[in-house]
């Protein structure tokens, strides 16, 4: 009765569609920007469903095909599928709803520890469509079963069997080949750690140079010497012309919120005056997704004020929806090609 359930059309349709559900889900949230409240939510008792009725369908198989499903091939690919939904559940180990954080001095670990899960969610991606495989093999066994020369049945038997495995050692290089690039430095991009630090001293020279000006008198300044002085304000929102000057011709993101970064704060007893972040033009508006959200937060708060003191750090948040939106297009397009 077991092998008449799962061998059966509509239980066949039912797990196509999960598996098509736990290939694409995540990326269509992506690709049409779903906001997380409440797609996270939502996608995350999806997929968590899926991976329970992935699981019930191993355990079904297992029990009517008692001598060759558990231990073959088939079994450990699907388990392996089955326990790789945990990439693409928000409380497990995916990434949907979790903003990416690192230090603008470029913490290699960390980089390779987002690295290693980006290639950890590809995989069991990846490895999910061998379901697939599982079942084209099964309908043509059934197929081949039904016919009546036994030199014609052997024949297509074998040619299944090795076309199978063929197959499954295609889908092993793919997989197994990216992990030997996780010692290799990955490629970032360092603009955004150097701004984030340039931001710092930037604004730490012009609260340096407005104490001073407020400190001083005619006496022990001079003139020229407030000439001088004067003229270096304002350094901080130059640089931060600058900053989006340079992102403007990148286009595909830029930075949209900075934190950290008061525009008035006391400096041995004198209020100061900072200008600059207010005029970042994505202030008050945060992507719909955090996932498409990358924060950069400076080594050392050069200047201890507000919002960078002690384990909290000034940050530069940079909107990455379109490159996330290409990434996610690019992995359904790999598991179209793959299927």
């Amino acid at each position: 009765k077991i092998l008449i359930l799962i061998d059966h059309r509509a239980f066949m349709s039912i797990m196509m569609l999960c598996l098509c559900i736990a290939l694409f889900g995540n990326g269509l949230f992506c690709l049409f920007d779903v906001p997380d409240d409440p797609g996270i939510v939502v996608l995350d008792t999806v997929m968590t469903l899926i991976m329970v009725v992935f699981a019930v369908e191993i355990i079904l198989t297992c029990f009517a095909r008692l001598r060759s499903y558990p231990g073959s091939a088939f079994f450990w690919m699907d388990l392996f599928g089955t326990l790789s939904m945990v990439f693409e559940i928000s409380y497990f180990l995916g990434t949907g709803g979790k903003i990416t954080s690192s230090q603008s001095s470029g913490n290699t670990v960390v980089l390779r520890t987002a690295r290693a899960a980006k290639l950890g969610a590809r995989v069991g991606r990846l490895t999910k469509t061998v379901k697939c495989l599982a079942n084209v093999q099964k309908h043509t066994e059934q197929t081949i079963d039904s016919s009546g020369d036994d030199v014609r049945v052997i024949s297509r038997k074998l040619m299944m069997t090795l076309s199978t495995k063929v197959s499954l050692l295609a889908l092993v290089l793919i997989l197994v080949t990216p992990m030997f690039q996780l010692a290799v430095y990955p490629e970032d991009d360092f603009s955004m750690g150097s701004w984030s630090q340039r931001l710092e001293v930037e604004y730490h020279r012009e609260v340096s140079v407005r104490t001073k000006l407020a400190q001083s008198t005619t006496s022990d300044c001079p003139g020229w010497c407030q000439s001088m002085l004067g003229a270096a304000t304002g350094t901080f929102e130059r640089e931060i012309s600058k900053m989006m000057e340079f992102y403007s011709e990148i286009k595909s993101y830029f930075p949209y919120k900075l934190e950290g970064y008061p525009e008035e704060i006391v400096m041995e007893g004198h209020v100061i005056s900072v200008s600059g972040s207010r005029h970042l033009p994505g202030v008050g508006g945060d992507p719909v997704r955090n996932e498409s959200i990358v924060q950069l937060t400076v080594a050392e708060c050069s200047v201890h004020r507000i919002g960078c003191e002690g384990d909290i750090k000034a940050s530069v948040y940079f909107d990455f929806s379109l490159p996330k939106k290409m990434e996610a297009a690019m992995d359904m397009c790999l598991i179209v090609f793959m299927l």
